[in-house]
This record gives structure tokens, C-alpha cells and sequence, in this order.
């Protein structure tokens, strides 16, 4: 109660500044106050436009990240398990890590067009690389006594994989995917704003092509939002289900 006391505060006093800083220090067209972006928020909901834009946002996200998801477990599972795939492997990750998947916008056009798929591929690679990378990181530092306990009680090959190294690793596991949901947040509007004809991207680009200061605003605390409900899904769901595998840190929650 008391964190969710703090955090309201917070809000209210950002939102206080801005509608200050709006109203008498800045120029209105360059940073509108809440109160108008809430106004124009309300036009674009009435009529259904920005509903559309976040839908298609989401689903690109939604269906980016599962598949990206599936793919970094596995690969990491593969990966951390094995120490000759891991030495093998550790340059290549450590490269594609380190390139901008916005770099690949391009790129992705060229060879899957400007359609669904370029996007859902781009949003799949990065959370792909994430979630692949704290696995297989989740694996390699699992304690070797666990391991061998496991093996006391008589348990080897996929049967101690299952029962002893993907549960030890499962912290590390969750670490990665919800990073993954922030990243494919972040990776869906810079697709977007290349090539799309929705989404919320596409809407704030076209809000600087109009000058509509209010529109853009409009769509980055959308994107904000979309960013923290699903975080807050995620949340809930690994909270509900996985709640023993959860490292209790500073942004836990």
C-alpha cells in the first residue's frame, strides 16, 4: 500500500510539472499540457483511430515475443547445457547482442517486404537474443552441487535436465523474457515508423509529418502504457504460476 502510495505521487507530481512547464514556461504547440493531450486522447478514442493503431502494435508484439520466446529457451537450453556449444556460440552472441535490431529495419524490408512479417521477424530476433542469452547464462551458473545431487538420486540425461537444471536456471529464464516484453515494445514502433501503414509508430510518425505535437504525445503514453500493462501481465502471470522461481531484487515488481 504504501509502495503504491509512493509511485501515485510520483505520477501526479510529474503530471503537476508538466501541466506547469505546458501552460506558462514552454510554447503549448511544442509541449502540450496533460490536460490537452488527455483532450485529443478522448477525440482519438471516440472515434475508434488510436484503438486501431495499439491493436495492431500489440499483436505484432504479442506474437513477435511468443515466438522469439519459444526459440531463445530452446536455443539457450541447448546452448548453456552443452560447454562445447556454449564456447562455439559465445562470439556470435556477444555480436548480434551488440547490433541494434533497429539497424535491421532495412534490411528485414528488403527481404520479407513491408508487410507483417518483416516486424514480427524483427520483434522474434531480439527477444529471440535476450531470452537466449539469459538462459543459456541461467544454466551455466546453476551450482554444480545441484547437479550432482541430482545424480544421487539417481537421475541423468533428460531426466536431470528437466527436474534439476531447467528449474535452477528458471530465474534466469524469467529474467530474460521480461526483458523480452520491454525490448519488443521498444523494437515494434521503430518498425513501425519504416514501414507500416498502422500502429502506433506509424501514428506518431505521421504526427511529426503534421506537426501535431498533441498526436505524437498521444502515442508515446500509449506506447508507454502498452509497455506497462504487459509487463504487468507478465507479472501477474509469473507471480501466479512461478512465484517459487522469482529472485527477490530491488525491481522485482
Amino acid at each position: 500500500m504504501r509502495t503504491a502510495a509512493i509511485r501515485a505521487t510520483s505520477l501526479l507530481l510529474l503530471l503537476a510539472l508538466w501541466e506547469t512547464a505546458g501552460r506558462f514556461w514552454l510554447d503549448p504547440l511544442l509541449l502540450p499540457p496533460p490536460s490537452d493531450v488527455a483532450t485529443r486522447f478522448r477525440e482519438l478514442s471516440g472515434t475508434g483511430e488510436l484503438w486501431t493503431h495499439v491493436a495492431a502494435s500489440l499483436g505484432r508484439v504479442i506474437v513477435g515475443y511468443a515466438v522469439g520466446s519459444a526459440i531463445g529457451i530452446v536455443l539457450g537450453c541447448v546452448i548453456g547445457a552443452v560447454p562445447v556449444m556454449r564456447d562455439f556460440f559465445s562470439l556470435p552472441i556477444r555480436f548480434f547482442r551488440s547490433v541494434n535490431p533497429l539497424a535491421l529495419v532495412p534490411l528485414m524490408i528488403l527481404w520479407f517486404g513491408v508487410g507483417e512479417l518483416s516486424k514480427v521477424i524483427l520483434i522474434a530476433y531480439l527477444v529471440a537474443i535476450v531470452v537466449l542469452y539469459n538462459t543459456a547464462l541461467g544454466i551455466e551458473t546453476i551450482p554444480a552441487d545441484r547437479v550432482r545431487a541430482g545424480r544421487c538420486f539417481g537421475l541423468k540425461g533428460i531426466g536431470l535436465f528437466v527436474r534439476v537444471i531447467v528449474p535452477a536456471a528458471a530465474p534466469g529464464i524469467l529474467t530474460g523474457l521480461r526483458l523480452g516484453v520491454g525490448f519488443a515494445v521498444l523494437v515494434v514502433i521503430g518498425a513501425e515508423m519504416i514501414g507500416a501503414s498502422e500502429g502506433v509508430g506509424y501514428f506518431i510518425l505521421l504526427g511529426r509529418q503534421y506537426v501535431a505535437i498533441d498526436d505524437i504525445f498521444v502515442g508515446l503514453l500509449s506506447l508507454g502504457a502498452m509497455g506497462v500493462l504487459l509487463n504487468q501481465v507478465f507479472l501477474l502471470v509469473r507471480d501466479r504460476l512461478l512465484r517459487r522461481y522469482v529472485r527477490t531484487t530491488l525491481y522485482g515488481s
